[in-house]
């Protein structure tokens, strides 16, 4: 079946909400559940909450989350990971990701007492 089939197949996919261990998952395509942190990160704003969208909003949303997985798992079985290019890029990401995640943790672990500011403020006036 060709990808155009699957996103017709799936935008007309009937939506079931379901709890599992993960969430809730609205829908599925090809196996692979719709989730509430698959509709958060269309909807893109965490003061919108899916369920009070109007019926017509939740289809748009769905849709656009059900091309989205379809599109990945094309993409997916396309073997673009095998690629020179998606190695490197791979690995450019996950060094940055690793020094986020570093920097991240010592900003939590970095404290800073008052008495330090007003020293410091102090110092350099």
């Amino acid at each position: 079946m060709n990808i155009k089939k699957k996103i017709v197949l799936g935008v007309f996919t009937s939506s079931v909400v379901v709890t599992n261990m993960f969430g809730l998952s609205y829908s599925s395509v090809n196996g692979e559940d719709i989730t509430d942190k698959d509709i958060a990160s269309v909807i893109q704003n965490p003061s919108i909450q899916f369920e009070k969208l109007p019926e017509q909003s939740k289809r748009q949303v769905l849709s656009q989350v059900i091309s989205e997985k379809l599109l990945t798992q094309y993409v997916m079985k396309s073997n673009i990971t095998q690629t020179p290019e998606y190695q490197q890029i791979l690995k450019d990401v996950k060094r940055r990701l690793a020094t986020q995640v570093w920097l991240n943790k010592g900003m939590k672990e970095f404290k800073v007492s008052d008495k330090d500011v007003k020293k410091f403020y102090a110092d350099n006036k």
